[in-house]
């Protein structure tokens, strides 16, 4: 987590787990970009550019608003991993049990045969 201050047009950004590792920045984006390649330096990592933050206000009302905007793409991200483990499960089965083709399973299931196609060439990797 990175905790984000603006004082006098600048922007002071912390890492909070890790000790002594600040930066700033003009704007958030450059302070963001600052803070992850602070970030590496620190955790001694190769790549910086996609390291995922996530920010802190303080005790405010955007901070509370962040962790729930967090909270609710883990269970859109979790909601997915499910929805695709059934559709593969449900493509497997109407395709042994009843014989479907491609094309009826997409009727059946909402898709379009190549994506359910796809979807079984996929399974079989």
């Amino acid at each position: 987590m990175v905790a984000l201050t603006h004082e006098d047009g600048i922007w002071l950004i912390e890492a909070v787990d890790l000790e002594g590792v600040r930066s700033f920045g003009r704007t958030v984006r450059d302070a963001a970009s600052n803070i992850r390649e602070a970030i590496a330096a620190a955790k001694d990592l190769d790549n910086w550019e996609d390291l995922q933050l996530h920010f802190s206000f303080g005790d405010d009302v955007a901070s509370t608003a962040l962790r729930a905007l967090e909270e609710a793409y883990q269970r859109e991200e979790e909601a997915s991993a499910i929805r695709e483990t059934a559709l593969r499960e449900a493509i497997e089965e109407l395709r042994h049990s009843h014989h479907l083709s491609y094309r009826d399973i997409g009727a059946v299931i909402g898709l379009s045969h190549q994506r359910v196609a796809q979807l079984a060439s996929e399974a079989h990797v």
